[in-house]
């Protein structure tokens, strides 16, 4: 007789070809920069960037008094 736990127990699939190669197990990360697929946004600073964010009060809404 089958044991009953052997049905509804963790079954462990395969991993999907080409989703797991090269993934370090330990959380590090192994990959050389010139490997990278994805590309580095440049660093933007408040300084640096023209304008206000959207949704953002600029300094004259800021300083502004209420009517």
């Amino acid at each position: 007789m089958a044991d009953p736990e052997s049905k509804t127990g963790h079954i462990e699939q395969q991993p999907v070809p080409g989703h797991t190669e090269n993934i370090p197990t330990d959380g590090s990360d192994d990959r050389r920069d010139d490997h990278r697929q994805e590309t580095a946004a440049p660093t933007a600073s408040p300084d640096t960037k023209p304008g206000n964010p959207p949704g953002s009060q600029s300094d004259a809404d800021r300083t502004r008094s209420p009517d």
